[in-house]
């Protein structure tokens, strides 16, 4: 059932966490306990007839367009699909699992005190100096035109998202060309949807996110924590992902979906529930940083529906370093997303395949850790949102050069704005996606934008 609570900026939402200690990883999903069977009628079905002459009872059901899915309460799912699915009112029907995060993925100790730090003061300008500690201090000489570039592009971000050096200067946003972006595309208008653990809108870097739970529970620690509040599985897993979506697209209209419950698990019927409440309210980017091995027809219908409405939907490629992708990033609807390290080396978790469509940095991100505080990241978790926050980038620049855009221009200038990276992966050659995401090219690319899906 869906809740929504006063927060700080008008109908901001209860959030809550997903993903256990959050740092490489993009919640890697295990087939878990049968809770329920899901039930799709096709287009123009009676769903009370359905129900009544099966004796169902109903937990939750989700209207999409003409069409019902419903979520059935059963102690024997299994014998009631071989039923079901005899129906003539019946599309498909299949089990309603639960998938439970798998926790040996991770590397960094989510709340490990050398790598939480407090969030700091609010600076409006840094400094060349800030800036050389800031990218490592790997170059000895870092241009003076690239320095002008990257402290003017911090002051337009300062003046649209909380001043954090830390936060906003970073190797993997100058790998992909976000300060040259800055100028010319900010996702201005465009509203992306994050299905995740929800996020603390309380937090500097998150304030005004609007959020919304499809979780049967009011616990959400995540969101506007105290230093008492406990840190259940996954904790800071969506604030963190929401603050690299809000520091890459900052003036785009950031929504956190929370679907997975203080267990660190979600339904795939909540999964759908929120990515057909997200389509039909105007979303135009969705991020998915999660991923399952096991095939679903109920997640691929929420993403066919998606794409058949122009959504972009954009997910991890997972974190077992195994081929291929996990689902949803392996659906041809969706932009599957591998992760590389600072040289452009596939990270030596992330999962590859011919399904992925790009690659994007994902190793050592400083992201933002509820209750005012920052912690570093790894994982295809973390790789997804920067291309989510891309996409919302180039829609934004079409809509100034044309007044509108298509899925079509999306995927064609995304797909063209990318650099090769298979000669330094000759291992993986093309099995982290078309190349690693460079903004700058994908903003020329829309004036070109043909509408081609094939290039």
């Amino acid at each position: 059932m869906r809740r929504i609570a006063a927060g700080i900026s008008g109908r901001l939402f209860p959030t809550f966490l997903v993903l256990a200690t959050l740092t490489l990883f993009s919640v890697h999903l295990v087939a878990g306990p049968r809770t329920g069977l899901i039930v799709k009628l096709k287009p123009g079905s009676d769903a009370a007839r359905l129900v009544g002459r099966h004796g169902l009872t109903v937990k939750k059901s989700v209207t999409r367009g003409s069409s019902s899915l419903l979520v059935i309460n059963t102690a024997n799912a299994k014998s009631l699909r071989s039923t079901l699915i005899m129906d003539a009112e019946v599309e498909y029907a299949e089990e309603d699992v639960a998938f439970p995060l798998d926790g040996g993925e991770t590397v960094l100790p989510m709340d490990g005190g050398e790598t939480v730090l407090p969030m700091g003061p609010a600076n409006p300008a840094t400094s060349d100096q800030t800036i050389w500690e800031l990218l490592d201090g790997g170059e000895t000489v870092l241009p003076m035109e690239e320095r002008e570039i990257i402290k003017a592009a911090y002051a337009a971000l300062a003046k649209m998202v909380t001043p954090s050096e830390r936060l906003l200067v970073q190797p993997a946003f100058r790998k992909i060309g976000l300060y040259p972006s800055v100028s010319r595309a900010t996702g201005r208008g465009v509203i992306i949807a994050d299905l995740d653990t929800g996020a603390d809108t309380c937090h500097p870097a998150l304030r005004g996110v609007v959020t919304w739970s499809f979780v049967d529970e009011t616990n959400t620690p995540e969101n506007c924590p105290t230093s008492a509040t406990a840190k259940v599985p996954g904790y800071g897993h969506g604030t963190a992902v929401g603050s690299l979506i809000r520091s890459v697209a900052p003036e785009a209209t950031l929504w956190s979906l929370r679907v997975f419950d203080s267990s660190g698990t979600a339904l795939i019927s909540d999964i759908y529930d929120a990515t057909v409440f997200a389509v039909d309210r105007g979303a135009k980017v969705i991020n998915m940083s999660f991923g399952t091995t096991t095939k679903s027809e109920t997640l691929q219908d929420a993403v066919q529906y998606a794409r058949e409405r122009g959504v972009t939907v954009v997910a991890s490629a997972g974190n077992s370093n195994l081929e291929p992708l996990m689902y949803p990033a392996r659906y041809s609807e969706v932009k599957g997303i591998t992760a590389t390290n600072s040289e452009d080396l596939k990270a030596t978790f992330s999962n590859f395949g011919g399904e992925a469509f790009a690659a994007a940095p994902g190793v050592k991100m400083w992201v933002a850790y509820p209750n005012y505080q920052l912690t570093m990241v790894s994982g295809t978790s973390y790789s997804s949102p920067l291309a989510a926050a891309e996409a919302a980038l180039v829609i934004d620049a079409l809509q100034r050069q044309y007044s509108w855009h298509s899925y079509d221009n999306v995927h064609y200038a995304m797909r063209r704005g990318t650099i090769d990276i298979n000669r330094l992966n000759p291992l993986y050659y093309n099995k982290l996606g078309k190349g690693r995401i460079y903004i700058p090219w994908a903003l020329d690319w829309t004036a070109f934008s043909t509408g081609s899906t094939t290039n």
